[in-house]
């Protein structure tokens, strides 16, 4: 699973319910990552 900010998302506990920032456009569960903004600009 890849992120945008680079971040490890093996270690999250959510991981099985998200299909990542970088797969999702930056959102992941459905709603904006506050750090989509920062990354990709």
């Amino acid at each position: 699973m890849k992120s945008i900010c680079g971040i490890d998302c093996t270690n999250c506990e959510l991981s099985g319910a998200c299909n990542g920032c970088a797969a999702t456009g930056g959102y992941p569960f459905g709603a904006e990552c506050a750090e989509r903004f920062l990354y990709q600009h």
